[in-house]
């Protein structure tokens, strides 16, 4: 078989079984000289690549120095009477397994040791992977370095841990026990996510040797040394109980690089420089703090990243402390009564730049204090600026062209809500894609004009822009052909296409034709003619009063019956269009617009009355009225008007009832509806992804499906690794008229390969903020 050793390919042919070793399921053989270089070779027969869990990050791997790891050379697949076997070629190291060495009592650097292993974490950490079977006979040591072996018994950090995995459990059962004994807390395996495990793990190993070597017990694997390391570990400094807390309240979380150094300090100051007993209690009993944290993001260097005044919440668990203070960027901020809490707080950036706080936690006083800090990065929140569309391109195929000869227009619109292209400066169709393009022909009455102008025109709440004129120019006849050795056939097959072309051209076509109705006054219900011809399917017909769509109650081949909708705005001017499979047909400027309203009650006079000014009604009240002289007015017998008095100041007793004031009936308020349900977001479809992971060249587009016009929306872009959630960002548009849609660029990424947007929140002058 061909095998690549340090970059140069080289034979090699397998001798199994002679010489080989058969452990724990695993074949393997070595040194092996190959190209003169020696060789750690391990075979897989009967394990396949998928029941591998660490084989992909072998593969990653493979050809690459890493640190904490012995060099992975190549990896083959070869066939051994008719079956699969793939050969795992390693860098040859030469030392022995951690096993070994204590076995015969040899000297471990517990440094050297720390070191290595935290550096193989550390390669696992980058890669996403944990280490499953953490064990002596897994760690390889040489003079100078300690190694990591075995990295097929790797797993992806994102599965949980499984206890049902092969390997050995022994640092398994020391962190379940400090969590249940010295912690009292149930750890599930789910609870944890693996490689801050390993860390953990890895600090029982380091303790363990300590003890072994530094009180002389007789066995390593003796109970009285093995059972007594959680308390142990906890004697030393209740610090690690905030690393024990940390992994366990941040379980989808790895630790920071700072956690991680202050991890190595104190296992160096508490383990491996420390020269007294480990199980000694002298700082048991002083203040320290479990956990402070804040329920923000946290990056790989555990700051914490919020968006301006966007509210987060900081959390704390003291320990043995009766004075607890906490501090904002060096100074007094607030004294806390609780030993264990939370509060809520929001910072604000100003001048779209972000700032840092600092806040602290401090426990105790003077020599016998504790304190652990927290910076926060407050992100200012970027408000995009409102663009007006942009006509990105605009071209035609064709520069010249004959009578009837087809041409293509193509377009590409930024920004954009509604799209119209003009012909000769008239609205000629609508168009609905912001990307695409059209195929038209010319006709008669272009040759007549010899040349067309066509544009683009793209509007959006911030305003309308015209592209640049494209100009075709028609000739009488077709163009010039292209010269070549077949012109004679090339012109008498395009004479026989033309003609066939012009009989399908002139042949009488049904055309539909509109024709608006009369009225210049119409009111929110009312019914309006069209007078039309030929006239479709009304489901091929669209008619709009200032961009509201009206119901069409009747159709028929000649006549078009429509009801005038009620406009959300305050209009009192409509622009009527209809249009006829998607082409403007007919228009109608300035028509006058009424909403229908109930007519009030009329109000009642109340009867003029004489009352005495002393005197105050009630709601009905007796009193004497004056009968002034009056003239009556009559007709003899000989149809002559004759005129009498009247009994003159006749005293009269009438009933006043206080007259009432009229109800007037109130307009129905407009129905709140959830705006919600009418608008969708989405992502364009053509962002692109960058090669390692992360986002660019990514757009925002609100479509507004109601009938009332948006005054402010947010949208919310998720960024997703997967379907995990990697990072989140905001977009605000501002004005989206009813009807329409807009489009508006959005923050690229880092991280993720896909994107999942959401509204957030949408504002009307109808309904407010929803």
């Amino acid at each position: 078989m061909k095998v690549v050793i340090k970059e140069r390919e080289c034979s090699y042919e397998s001798d199994f079984p002679k010489g080989w070793k058969f452990i724990s399921g695993d074949e393997f053989k070595y040194p092996v000289t190959i190209n003169g270089h020696l060789c750690f070779i391990k075979r897989f027969k009967s394990k396949r690549p998928e029941n591998i869990s660490g084989w992909q990050l072998m593969t990653t791997l493979k050809g690459l120095n890493v640190q904490g790891f012995p060099r992975i050379y190549d990896i083959v697949n070869a066939q051994e009477n008719g079956r699969n076997v793939n050969y795992v070629f390693y860098e040859y190291l030469d030392g022995e397994t951690l096993d070994k060495l204590i076995e015969a009592r040899k000297e471990i650097d517990l440094q050297l040791l720390s070191d290595g292993i935290f550096q193989s974490f550390e390669t696992l950490k980058e890669h996403g992977y944990w280490f499953i079977d953490f064990c002596e006979k897994n760690i390889f040591c040489t003079d100078t370095k300690y190694f990591l072996v075995d990295i097929d018994s790797t797993q992806e950090i994102s599965e949980p841990l499984d206890n049902g995995a092969f390997g050995n459990k022994d640092y398994w059962i020391l962190v379940f026990d400090f969590y249940r004994k010295i912690l009292g807390e149930k750890l599930q395996l789910s609870s944890i996510n693996g490689i801050n495990f390993n860390y953990l793990q890895l600090v029982f190993l380091l303790l363990r040797l300590k003890l072994f070597y530094g009180e002389n017990y007789r066995e390593y694997n003796a109970h009285e040394l093995f059972d007594k390391l959680p308390a142990s570990l906890n004697d030393l400094s209740p610090a690690y109980r905030d690393f024990f807390y940390k992994a366990l309240n941040d379980k989808d979380t790895p630790f920071s690089n700072s956690d991680l150094g202050e991890l190595k300090a104190l296992v160096k100051k508490t383990i491996i420089d420390y020269d007294g007993s480990p199980a000694s209690p002298s700082k048991a009993d002083e203040p320290f703090i479990e956990y402070f944290k804040a329920d923000a993001k946290e990056d790989s260097d555990g700051i914490y990243h919020v968006k301006s005044q966007k509210p987060f919440t900081v959390s704390w668990y003291v320990q043995n402390a009766n004075q607890i203070e906490l501090l904002k960027n060096g100074e007094h901020f607030k004294d806390i009564e609780e030993i264990k809490g939370s509060e809520q707080f929001s910072e604000r950036a100003y001048d779209g730049k972000s700032k840092e706080i600092k806040y602290t936690l401090r426990t105790g006083e003077g020599s016998i204090s504790n304190e652990k800090s927290l910076t926060i990065i407050v992100e200012s929140e970027q408000v995009p600026e409102l663009q007006l569309p942009i006509v990105k391109t605009f071209i035609a195929d064709k520069k010249m062209i004959g009578i009837g000869e087809p041409f293509k227009l193509s377009w590409t619109v930024y920004n954009s809500g509604d799209i119209e292209l003009l012909k000769n400066g008239v609205v000629s169709r609508r168009i609905f894609e912001h990307e695409g393009n059209i195929s038209l022909t010319s006709t008669v009455n272009d040759v007549k004009q010899k040349k067309i102008v066509y544009e683009l025109q793209a509007y959006n709440s911030a305003g309308k822009i015209k592209s640049d004129p494209l100009e075709i120019s028609v000739l009488s006849q077709e163009p010039p052909p292209v010269k070549s050795d077949l012109t004679k056939k090339i012109l008498i097959g395009a004479g026989a296409l033309l003609l066939l072309f012009l009989a399908i051209l002139f042949y009488p076509k049904k055309k539909a034709a509109v024709e608006m109705f009369s009225q210049t006054t119409v009111t929110d219900g009312d019914t309006v003619v069209f007078a039309g011809k030929n006239l479709p399917s009304k489901e091929d017909i669209e008619v709009d009063f200032n961009y509201a769509r009206a119901d069409i109650l009747s159709q028929s081949d000649d006549k078009l019956v429509v009801k005038v909708p009620a406009l959300a705005d305050l209009s009192d001017h409509v622009k009527v269009k209809v249009y006829v499979k998607n082409i403007l047909l007919a228009i109608k400027d300035s028509v006058t617009y009424l909403r229908r309203r109930k007519d009030l009650p009329a109000a009642t006079t109340p009867l003029p009355v004489a009352i005495d000014s002393t005197f105050t009604p009630t709601d009905t009240t007796t009193v004497a009225v004056l009968t002034p002289k009056t003239r009556d007015n009559k007709i003899d017998k000989n149809g002559k008007t004759k005129t009498t008095k009247s009994k003159s100041n006749k005293k009269e007793v009438v009933q006043v009832v206080e007259a009432q004031q009229p109800t007037v009936q109130e307009e129905p308020k407009k129905p709140a509806i959830n705006m919600h349900d009418y608008i969708s977001v989405s992502a364009n479809d053509d962002y692109k992804h960058k090669l390692f992971g992360g986002v660019t060249k990514l757009a925002v587009i609100l479509n507004n499906k109601s009938d009332y016009d948006i005054q402010s929306a947010t949208v919310e872009i998720s960024y997703l690794k997967g379907d995990k959630v990697v990072k989140t960002e905001t977009v605000k548009f501002a004005t989206v008229k009813a009807k329409s849609s807009a489009s508006m660029g959005a923050p690229g990424s880092g991280k993720g390969s896909k994107v999942a947007t959401k509204l957030l929140s949408v504002s009307t002058k109808e309904f407010g903020n929803q």
